[in-house]
C-alpha cells in the first residue's frame, strides 16, 4: 500500500492487482507440502520458480535441467496456473538421463475440444502416452497398452502411471487399470505435447 498508494486489506485484493499488472508478478516461494524426494522431473506451471509469465523455460524443480517451450503455447494463470498448447506447433522438450524398473509418472491436462484425432501428451524414442476420443495409449519400449476411456473436451483429467517390479497400474481420475509388465523406462529427450516424430500435437492445457 505504501508503494502503490492503495488501501488493500486482503490477500485477494493484492493477488488481483498482480494478476492484472503486466509489469509485476507475485512469487509463491514456498512449495506446497507434497512428496518430491527422489523425483527425476518436477515441472509445475502454477509455481513461479518453475515457470514465470513470458518465459520460454519451464524449470525442472528436481534437477538442473529445464524444458524448452516453443511453437504455439500460452502461459496463463487460470486454475492456479497452466500452459495452453495450440495443437499445431506448441511443445516442450527436456533431456533426461535415467533407467528404472520402479517409477511413477503423473500429469494434469484439460482438452480444448472433443478429440477428433490422436494427440500425444508425452513421448520419447522409447516411451509414449497419447489419447484419442475413446482410448489412452501407452507405449514402453516394445510393449503397448490401450485403455478404453472416453475423453471429453473442456474437462480436466489426471493420469498417473505407476510401475513396480512386474506390476503396472494406470489411474485416470478415480478409475484404475492394472497390467503385467517387465519393461524398464529409459531416459532421453522427452517431448511434451507432441510425438517423437514432431506430430500428433496436443491441444489444451496442462499444469504439470
Amino acid at each position: 500500500n505504501l508503494v502503490l498508494s492503495t488501501t488493500f486489506s486482503t490477500v485477494e485484493e493484492c493477488l488481483d492487482y498482480y494478476k492484472n499488472d503486466l509489469n509485476s508478478f507475485c512469487a509463491n516461494r514456498e512449495y506446497e507440502p507434497t512428496i518430491t524426494d527422489g523425483l527425476v522431473l518436477n515441472l509445475d506451471s502454477g509455481f513461479s520458480p518453475s515457470l514465470r509469465p513470458g518465459s520460454d523455460v519451464w524449470k525442472n524443480l528436481s534437477g538442473d535441467n529445464s524444458a524448452q517451450l516453443s511453437g504455439g503455447y500460452k502461459i496463463n494463470n487460470l486454475k492456479g496456473g497452466n500452459i495452453f498448447f495450440d495443437g499445431l506447433s506448441g511443445k516442450g522438450t527436456i533431456d533426461l538421463t535415467y533407467v528404472s524398473n520402479i517409477y511413477s509418472i503423473s500429469l494434469w491436462f484439460k482438452l480444448e475440444d472433443d478429440i477428433t484425432s490422436t494427440m500425444t501428451l508425452l513421448s520419447s524414442d522409447k516411451f509414449n502416452i497419447s489419447i484419442s476420443n475413446s482410448n489412452l495409449q501407452i507405449g514402453i519400449n516394445s510393449q503397448n497398452y490401450s485403455i478404453n476411456y472416453q475423453f471429453i473436451g473442456d474437462n480436466w483429467y489426471f493420469i498417473s502411471l505407476s510401475k513396480r517390479d512386474d506390476k503396472f497400474i494406470v489411474y485416470i481420475n478415480d478409475e484404475n487399470f492394472e497390467f503385467s509388465s517387465t519393461q524398464n523406462i529409459e531416459g532421453g529427450v522427452l517431448n511434451i505435447a507432441c510425438s517423437n516424430n514432431n506430430n500428433n500435437f496436443f491441444k489444451g492445457n496442462t499444469t504439470n
